[in-house]
């Protein structure tokens, strides 16, 4: 897994939660979805910035246990157990873990970035 992939991958899930269908607790379950292959320790270091891998480990763990283990929940039954705070700070967490990445991507790839 490269640094570009990981970035790609976190694009794709900040787009669907930006514009996907449905409530935010639908939208982060389908982000995390998009971008699960990425929750794989043993291929983490090879491109996932391990500060990086690290929070995104927390988020997608954080949505995917609990009493309800929300994730397998909100895919077969659409219930929500996510409180709006909750659902809203999972959200901008998911943002910040791609600028993050990103910002890592650009920095190390400037040439793809210029005019």
């Amino acid at each position: 897994m490269s640094l570009g992939y990981v970035s790609e991958q976190l694009a794709a899930a900040v787009i669907t939660l930006a514009s996907g269908a449905g409530s935010l607790n639908e939208r982060l379950h389908n982000a995390a979805m998009s971008c699960h292959t990425l929750h794989d320790p043993h291929q983490q270091k090879a491109g996932f910035p391990p500060a990086e891998y690290e929070r995104f480990d927390r988020w997608f763990d954080e949505l995917s246990s609990g009493p309800n283990e929300w994730l397998e929940d909100t895919h077969k039954s659409g219930s929500a157990a996510l409180g709006a705070s909750d659902a809203k700070r999972l959200a901008e967490e998911l943002v910040s873990i791609y600028a993050a990445v990103h910002a890592r991507y650009v920095l190390a790839h400037p040439e793809a970035f210029r005019e």
